[in-house]
């Protein structure tokens, strides 16, 4: 694992804005990077004990995680400064006024830590996976339905879909329907409803003329059966019966064997 200081970041305002972050080294030659994003008021640290767990596995020897750390912000939803992607005006989700330019913005900043691993490593687009968890999810999401490259895939952990009312918009994007994306969400969490979140991935899915897969509560993916049917093109989404707004060791499987499959990485499950 590796610690990044602001100095060793590009620089300008219009650039960053996280101030540091954390990386875990692959142990063998790098072939892969996942890129993921953490929740409000979280920090790298909040999910650098689920990104060791998952490179742990050992057809992960190859991979490099990078955990950004997000800037201390005013939150209008909370009314206190505390790490943020963009601003929450409130936490009534289906409804609340969405703050599109931070949202954009923060899009922005994270294509460009996309931009910069690509040169400084050669790792191709299509060996980059981007991800989140809640906040962090809904960024993930708004980068992988507006790519204008062709990214390996997007992972959505307990979050929702950015701008939804206006995402006819963004999904002109001729990559948009081709991108693979692996959701997982909780059936008691009570941040992000897990009924509204079903739904809106459903709707997402069908809006984008891709194929939904629904996993059955606590179902651990088989990675035989995963790799058979060929390409992961859409949306697979799981469910836990009893997971709130948080990470569970069933969601890492899956999330690790969806991944290792993506990337025909060798599966050792």
């Amino acid at each position: 694992m590796g610690f990044i200081s602001p100095a060793s970041l590009p620089t300008g305002s219009s650039s960053v804005i996280y101030e540091s972050l954390f990386t875990i080294e692959p142990k063998q030659k790098h072939t892969t990077t996942v890129i993921w994003f953490h929740g409000l008021g979280d920090s790298g640290h909040g999910i650098l004990t689920a990104a060791q767990q998952i490179s742990k596995v050992a057809c992960f020897a190859g991979v490099k995680f990078i955990l950004p750390i997000a800037p201390a912000m005013f939150v209008t939803g909370i009314e206190r400064v505390m790490p943020s992607w963009f601003d929450c005006c409130s936490f009534n989700i289906p409804n609340r006024h969405e703050d599109e330019k931070g949202l954009y913005r923060a899009a922005k900043w994270f294509n460009d830590l996309i931009t910069k691993e690509n040169e400084e490593t050669n790792i191709p687009f299509d060996r980059i996976i981007v991800g989140g968890l809640s906040q962090g999810g809904a960024v993930a999401l708004l980068i992988g339905l507006t790519t204008t490259r062709s990214l390996a895939g997007s992972f959505a952990l307990s979050t929702y879909i950015p701008l939804r009312k206006k995402c006819q918009r963004y999904l002109k994007s001729a990559l948009a329907s081709e991108i693979p994306l692996f959701w997982a969400h909780g059936q008691v969490d009570l941040q992000v409803e897990y009924g509204f979140s079903v739904n809106s991935a459903r709707t997402l899915a069908a809006q984008l003329g891709a194929p939904f897969r629904s996993i059955a509560a606590d179902q651990r993916l088989d990675p035989v059966e995963l790799a058979r049917r060929g390409s992961l093109k859409g949306t697979i989404f799981c469910s836990y019966e009893k997971m709130s707004h948080t990470i569970f060791m069933n969601e890492l499987f899956n999330l690790s064997v969806w991944i290792s499959v993506l990337l025909n990485l060798l599966i050792e499950f």
